[in-house]
């Protein structure tokens, strides 16, 4: 069968992709991964090899394997197959422009009196910058931010702190219930990961969308004609589309290429594609490893061990992490104490800069995104 625990790399070697080291993979392929939990998982992960990670690294291995995703932000790498029951499955098919809404009939009216409640990180993100503030959103571990911050920080100003936050992949419904929403808004992805939490609130309204990872404009859009913002929306995206062009003015030697990488304790992965990657190359900017890499492929993206650094070659290296949460922390680390790291040619021109990868890929809403990227070129344009 095909796997997905490892990679062929270009010269014709294998890497760990999923770091499954000392996993009982037969036991795994037996798991029916469309009903576990990301908790269920990542125990049974602890209990069968993985007792080596760190407890936020089982939780995020448990992600990508339920997901069939490569990265936390999540995409396919490189046509390989998915490991999901007993056997192999097709790829995930590539992702829908399509808006889909379930839940109410007709439309959705929601005013300062209607309790929100946004099952998920990113809706949490989009509704906020929407003027629309929940009274609760499931939230990422703190690890992945910086201690005792459930939110991201950039949510903040638009009242974050206000809201309530509950682990969003496994949702405590007694602590929810007692908070009385009226509307429960989540994309699919969210809602469906979350093992049928939500259907045992019988008397709440709840209303999903298509998670788009590929534009994050049609996920606020979708959004914005639940709570009926739609205008707001246009006038958000507008302004987005408005802030890219002005930014395509800033490229210019000697940063005109760029290598987008995500460090991890033992590998890297490779950004590209994606909305941001796309936001980036219509700046102005070269992805060089896209045809080194994939250039038959449309791929967001892949991991790679550390014996591939001398693949990076761009005049600049983007990191894509927060070096304020623990995790990150420590792959930044151990990225940056490989050998081969120094001998980057970025690395040696002194042409390095991080990007926060939340923002940049879309989980704290457009604004955020636009932020991220204008931030991004503000750092590359001051490189010698």
């Amino acid at each position: 069968m095909t796997r997905n625990d490892t990679l062929t790399t270009l010269d014709g070697t294998t890497t760990d992709v999923l770091d499954l080291a000392g996993v009982d993979r037969a036991a795994l392929e037996c798991l029916d991964l469309d009903t576990i939990s990301i908790s269920d998982l990542a125990a049974w992960l602890r209990d069968h090899g993985a007792a080596h990670l760190s407890a936020i690294e089982r939780i995020e291995l448990a992600v990508r394997l339920i997901t069939r995703r490569r990265f936390l932000i999540g995409a396919g790498a490189l046509g390989l197959g998915v490991i999901t029951g007993c056997g192999a499955q097709e790829e995930a098919a590539a992702p829908t422009a399509t808006v889909e809404r379930t839940g109410l009939n007709g439309d959705v009216s929601v005013d300062t009196d209607t309790r929100v409640l946004a099952t998920g990180p990113s809706t949490l993100g989009y509704l906020l910058e929407l003027g629309v503030a929940p009274v609760a959103a499931g939230a990422y571990d703190p690890e992945f931010f910086a201690p005792d911050t459930r939110f991201h920080p950039a949510l903040r100003p638009l009242g974050a702190d206000d809201v309530q936050p509950f682990t969003w992949a496994e949702p405590n419904l007694e602590i929810i219930t007692a908070l009385d929403p009226d509307l429960v808004i989540g994309s699919d992805f969210e809602v469906e990961r979350t093992a049928g939490a939500w259907d045992r609130l019988p008397d709440v309204r709840i209303e999903t969308y298509a998670l788009n990872p590929a534009d994050p404009r049609a996920d606020l859009r979708a959004i914005a004609a639940i709570v009926g913002r739609e205008q707001a929306a246009e006038e958000i995206i507008n302004r987005f589309n408005a802030r890219i062009e002005r930014l395509s003015a800033r490229v210019a030697p000697p940063v005109t290429s760029l290598d987008i990488i995500r460090p991890y304790r033992d590998q890297f992965g490779v950004h590209l594609g994606g909305f941001a990657v796309e936001q980036l190359r219509a700046i102005g900017y070269a992805i060089p490893l896209i045809e080194t890499v994939a250039p038959d492929k449309n791929s967001f993206g892949t991991v790679m061990s550390y014996e591939l650094l001398g693949l990076l070659e761009a005049d600049a290296l983007v990191l894509t992490a927060r070096r304020e949460g623990g995790f990150d922390a420590e792959s930044i680390a151990a990225f940056e104490s490989n050998p081969l790291y120094s001998r980057i040619p970025a690395v040696q021109a002194g042409r390095v800069v991080e990007v926060d990868n939340f923002a940049l890929f879309g989980l704290v809403g457009l604004t955020a995104i636009g932020d991220a990227l204008e931030s991004l070129v503000d750092d590359l344009a001051a490189l010698d």
